[in-house]
């Protein structure tokens, strides 16, 4: 998976506790990084980058991801989500389409 638009909320070389009981050092951000940040990884966090992967995801996945970073209190990757959220409720542009033009 790619990990593009992730960047770590820690420190590199920090090692973190994961569920599971095991640790977790961490040199770079991991490959799976939106999969450990939708089962709830603080140590990661959204930037920019992110938004062209998320536009690509379904709206339902983004409504529960947001709601996730919301109640950890990610603020910044609450603003990037919500964004991506506006844009994907945005209407497709018919721009430059003339709808009574012979076919």
């Amino acid at each position: 998976m790619n990990n593009t638009g992730v960047v770590l909320a820690v420190a590199i070389g920090s090692t973190v506790f994961l569920r599971t009981g095991g640790t977790l050092p961490l040199s770079s951000v991991p490959e799976n990084a939106y999969e450990l940040l939708e089962s709830g990884a603080t140590y990661l966090k959204l930037n920019s980058d992110a938004e062209e992967i998320l536009l690509t995801w379904e709206k339902e996945r983004l409504q529960n991801f947001l709601q996730l970073r919301k109640s950890q209190g990610m603020d910044s990757d609450v603003k990037i989500l919500e964004k991506v959220l506006k844009k994907l409720s945005k209407p497709k542009s018919n721009k430059g389409i003339n709808p009574l033009a012979e076919v």
